[in-house]
């Protein structure tokens, strides 16, 4: 299930620099002995009029409140093939039950409206992630993959997704109480097509993976859809929601088995965002 989709209706490597990483990201330690991110300069989400273009580079540090939705209102991103994505992500308030949503759509099937993998006529959908404090899923939503446009192809921790060990509050490789910078690549094989999207997630400034995951791996006639669409250029979006709406007591598919409470989260707020040509290393 698309946890987007829900309010919208009702995851050889190529020159980037080995110190890329830490340059934007030597505020961590900070961060760590703080015990709390400065937020000044931050702007609201705004339905996703905070983002102008798609000149990731340029992106401002966002803040993103619970009943956030953004559908199509931030411009396309260009081809994401060959690239690497990186952000910092601050969900230590996003609790139990709710779903931080940031993914990206081919909105141009729907002629440049909104769509998923939940639509009657779906279309490829990449949750970059679906996560609180306690579960983290990446996800790639295609006719050609395993679980079919409905149920996509997804890695992380919680529910039934595997490939990330020790997260969440506390956690012994990601905690959740800080923030985390995270990674995405998409390297192509000899014929241009997407062979995987590869999550890695840092933390302290540390250029040692805290955790990382290859999505899709083998799911080859799925990749080519997405590959199609990452070419055209994919609308990205937010959305922040509850899965009390789907059922109380939380879905067996999310984070019924991780937590057991509820509450309203607080915003979250993605920051550092940074799109560079190449598919870099796990150090950078």
């Amino acid at each position: 299930m698309s946890f987007g989709s829900f309010v919208a209706g009702m995851g050889c490597f190529v020159g980037v620099l080995a110190d890329a990483f830490l340059e934007a990201h030597d505020s961590k330690p900070d961060v760590a002995e703080m015990g709390a991110l400065n937020t000044t300069g931050c702007v609201g989400l705004d339905s996703g009029f905070a983002f102008h273009n798609n000149d990731v580079n340029n992106w401002p540090c966002v803040i993103v409140e619970r009943g956030a939705s953004t559908f199509t209102n931030i411009p396309r991103l260009p081809n994401m093939l060959d690239k690497t994505l990186k952000v910092t992500v601050d969900l230590s308030a996003v609790g139990c039950r709710n779903v931080l949503a940031f993914q990206m759509v081919d909105s141009l099937h729907n002629g440049g409206q909104y769509c998923d993998g939940q639509y009657d006529d779906p279309c490829v959908e990449i949750d970059f992630l679906e996560a609180n404090e306690h579960v983290w899923g990446t996800n790639i939503h295609a006719g050609g993959v395993s679980g079919g446009w409905k149920n996509g192809v997804a890695k992380g921790y919680g529910g039934d997704r595997s490939g990330m060990w020790n997260y969440g509050v506390d956690g012994g490789n990601v905690n959740t109480k800080y923030p985390i910078d995270v990674n995405y690549n998409f390297p192509t094989d000899s014929d241009g097509n997407l062979m995987y999207i590869r999550v890695t997630m840092y933390q302290f400034g540390n250029t040692q993976p805290k955790a990382e995951f290859r999505l899709g791996e083998g799911q080859t006639e799925g990749l080519k859809q997405t590959t199609w669409a990452l070419r055209a250029g994919m609308a990205p979006g937010f959305s922040y929601w509850d899965t009390e709406g789907i059922a109380s007591g939380g879905v067996s598919w999310y984070d019924q088995g991780q937590c057991s409470y509820f509450y309203p989260g607080a915003p979250a707020t993605f920051y550092q965002w940074q799109l560079l040509d190449g598919y870099g290393t796990a150090d950078v």
